[in-house]
């Protein structure tokens, strides 16, 4: 049979079809053919290919003759390939020991070799020396025990791929070393270490050579890969680095020019809570992928210097509120945070990303998390509301009750309505500025002073006391601090004729009304509704407290026997629960003698 009428034909497909063997006029007429598929038939090498079965395909740049099943044996006939001239890609079986003879010298167009059934125990000098031009070689299915010079020198070679739990970590220093004298780009790595936990810095020192532009490592263990500082920092013209599906639990080298990392599936829940998985203050990143490590709580300033950070991926782990910097990421255009447990974001968060919404197309992924339905989520949930064309599936998010109970947020700005409502009823806090802050100015002498350090530089502390004092007639009040009430400050006091209080409510700091580190910006930017919530949330339950222990200070009493929220109640019902005999009774080890 011959495809003379079919001269034009550009790829032929003849895989799966249990052809054992091809008559020696197969191709006749195919001459314009650029891809030829015989993978799986049942083609027998020596018995199934006749020696010029292969010689019309003038035009051939693309051969696929793999069987992929292990009863081969033998390797390709040389001499039925040689004719193909033109060959510039093979994906053939590689049988050990020598898999390819010296027929294949006359290829010299060859560039890619992809193996599919592999047999080889051993790589050695002689396995690709009829192949001198190979740029591309994919050996991931071959399991390899044992390695020797067979990289060396080979100039054109810019990709390669190796699998299987194969090698120790001698034979990989031996690789990366002869990897030195090519041209590599890519080196793929998967489920190739044997017995190797901690990761082989020699890779990165060796590579730093190259034009190495990435390097995948999954699958391999590896439990820990941290190296030294300047030494074993990555190759500074590698882009992606993909370290998915080990076992790290601890990581952190220089990485300044990466673009692309890939840490997903791994164990770096603890470590990221304190630490960073990077040595560099300033970073080229663009995508990151933290999914799946277990991650609870992350180091506030981890993305600090992340300047052209594009994508982050957190998702698939144990976060229940988004306590991050972003303050560097003005580039930031996807944020995964699906499948977490938050409940609700900080103040500050919320100022990081509407900035970032002002200028940028950012989208945020929040599904299969489930919000606080309460006063204390209100900032976080008008922010989706506000937004809502930068939150992906936002029609599927969730919030909860107190009582446990699921609300669908598929109408959020109904929600947030309700919550408007519901938040600000509250009427303490307007109490505290309307009449309580006036009356502290009018019949108290006191002065509310939100007050940012004006120190003059240069001037010692001291002095920049001192003249604050005497400018500006002010006194001062000491708080119970020991550094207040020791005899060398009451001498300075004396001496350089400051007035002072030493009539403060006994053990009380709590209560005081003035603080001293407050800051201007806080009633534009800190004193949010939630913020406010907090505060009266925890001031309902205060008061009751303050009044059963008679004045003494309350430190963290009201908290530990009143863990229940606020919302919905008032100071009475636990003023009423306080005073319960049988509740008392329950909780009196909790209340100071």
């Amino acid at each position: 049979m011959s495809f003379q009428n079919l001269n034009q034909l550009l790829l032929f497909d003849l895989s799966r079809n249990k052809l054992q063997y091809l008559e020696s006029d197969a191709f006749f007429g195919l001459k314009q053919l650029k891809e030829l598929i015989l993978q799986n038939n049942t083609l027998i090498y020596h018995k199934a290919f006749p020696l010029e079965v292969l010689k019309p395909l003038k035009s051939l740049t693309h051969l696929n003759i793999k069987v992929e099943y292990d009863y081969v044996f033998e390797s390709f006939p040389d001499d039925v390939i040689s004719f193909v001239t033109s060959l510039q890609e093979i994906e053939i079986d590689m049988p050990y020991p020598y898999p390819f003879g010296p027929g294949l010298k006359k290829l010299t167009k060859l560039r890619k070799l992809e193996a599919g059934f592999c047999s080889l125990m051993a790589l050695g000098d002689y396995v690709f020396q009829y192949m001198k031009y190979l740029e591309y070689i994919d050996l991931s299915t071959c399991h390899i025990t044992y390695y020797r010079s067979t990289f060396s020198n080979r100039k054109p070679l810019h990709y390669l791929e190796l699998g299987n739990p194969t090698f120790y970590e001698n034979y990989v220093e031996a690789l990366v070393k002869d990897l030195e004298t090519t041209s590599i780009k890519t080196l793929i790595m998967t489920n190739l270490f044997y017995n190797i936990s901690t990761f082989p810095t020699v890779i990165f020192r060796s590579l730093n050579n190259t034009n190495i532009r990435e390097i995948s490592m999954k699958s391999n263990r590896l439990r820990k890969a941290i190296g030294n500082a300047v030494a074993d920092s990555l190759p500074s013209t590698l882009e992606t680095l993909d370290r998915s599906n080990n076992e790290i639990k601890e990581i952190k080298f220089g990485m300044s020019r990466l673009f692309f990392l890939n840490m997903r599936n791994n164990s770096l829940g603890d470590y990221l809570v304190n630490h960073s998985y990077t040595t560099s203050a300033n970073m080229q990143l663009k995508g990151i992928d933290l999914s799946q490590n277990s991650i609870f709580e992350l180091n506030y300033a981890l993305f600090n210097g992340h300047m052209n950070l594009h994508r982050n991926n957190l998702s698939k782990n144990f976060l229940q509120e988004l306590s991050l910097d972003l303050s560097d990421q003005s580039n930031l255009m996807e944020l995964d945070l699906s499948n977490n447990f938050i409940k609700r974001f900080n103040d500050k968060t919320i100022n990081y990303i509407n900035e970032i919404l002002k200028k940028f197309d950012l989208k945020i992924n929040l599904l299969n998390n489930t919000f606080e339905c309460s006063c204390l989520t209100y900032s976080t949930l008008t922010l989706i509301s506000e937004n809502i064309h930068h939150f992906l599936h936002s029609e599927n998010y969730q919030c909860q009750n107190d009582d446990g109970t699921i609300i669908a947020l598929n109408n959020i700005k109904e929600k947030v309505d309700q919550l408007t409502k519901a938040c600000t009823s509250h009427t303490i806090l307007i109490i505290c500025i309307v009449e309580c802050i006036p009356h502290l100015e009018e019949e108290g002498n006191f002065r509310l002073c939100l007050h940012q350090r004006d120190f003059i530089p240069g001037e010692e502390i001291a002095a920049n006391i001192t003249n604050a004092v005497h400018e500006n007639g002010h006194r001062f009040q000491q708080d119970n601090d020991p550094k207040h009430r020791s005899k060398l400050a009451k001498s300075f006091m004396i001496d350089n004729g400051i007035q002072w209080w030493d009539c403060w409510p006994s053990e009380s700091p709590d209560i005081n009304p003035i603080e001293m580190t407050a800051l201007q910006e806080f009633w534009t930017r800190d004193l949010t509704i939630e913020y406010c919530n907090r505060f009266i949330d925890h001031l309902y339950k205060v008061v009751p407290v303050v009044i059963a222990l008679e004045g003494r200070a309350t430190a963290d009493v009201p908290r530990k026997i009143f863990p229940e929220r606020s919302y919905g109640k008032s100071i009475s019902y636990f003023k009423t629960k306080l005073d319960d005999p049988s509740f008392t009774k329950k909780i009196e080890h909790l209340l100071p003698h």
